[in-house]
């Protein structure tokens, strides 16, 4: 996490040298970051500053959210089972229904 914070200050002033150049000449100069308070907000919170810690969030949610869809479906295969059985003693007393009325 601290290796992009550093790469990412490298980057912000690789692109414009004169920012520190004049810096180096006067050390009593600040260097000028406008992104810094925005940044250090951002990097205040772990799983917005961290890329893995982010995806292992999200992977955990769906697992999450899989293992109740997979729970629902085990239920409703369950009531599909008492569904089968009962239709198939419906249609035994049918079966028998009909063969005493045809006596």
């Amino acid at each position: 996490m601290l290796n992009t914070l550093i790469l990412h200050f490298r980057d912000y002033f690789a692109n414009d040298p004169s920012i520190y150049e004049n810096a180096v000449t006067d050390l009593n100069t600040k260097l000028k970051y406008d992104e810094i308070s925005k940044f250090l907000k951002k990097w205040q919170d772990p799983a917005e500053a961290d890329q893995m810690l982010k995806v292992e969030k999200e992977l955990f949610e769906v697992k999450e959210i899989m293992h109740q869809n997979l729970s629902d479906l085990l239920k409703r295969g369950e009531n599909l089972d008492v569904l089968m059985e009962r239709s198939k003693d419906l249609n035994a007393v049918s079966v028998d229904f009909y063969k005493k009325a045809k006596k």
